[in-house]
């Protein structure tokens, strides 16, 4: 699979379960996407488990995601879109 294409949604309020549900994807999608194993994303999805920092990045481009639904609890290194005035 050479990639997941993303639809337009409201990032800042998204999580990344809602995100593939909004756009269709299966975790098994996700994780052919991304080349992982299909429990790495339902740990994802799950908050169990996160992507390592210097993956998020090519996981992200890979699925078609914004980075910070990746790692949530990193806002400093993958802050969410600003909001528009």
């Amino acid at each position: 699979m050479t990639g997941i294409v993303a639809l337009g949604h409201d990032h800042r309020t998204m999580t990344l379960a809602k995100w593939m549900q909004q756009n269709g994807l299966s975790p098994g999608a996700v994780a052919e996407a991304a080349g992982v194993h299909l429990v790495t994303v339902y740990n994802w999805r799950r908050g169990r488990r996160l992507p390592k920092a210097e993956r998020v990045h090519a996981i992200a481009r890979r699925i078609g995601a914004p980075p910070h639904l990746l790692r949530p609890d990193r806002p400093d290194l993958f802050p969410p879109p600003a909001e528009t005035v």
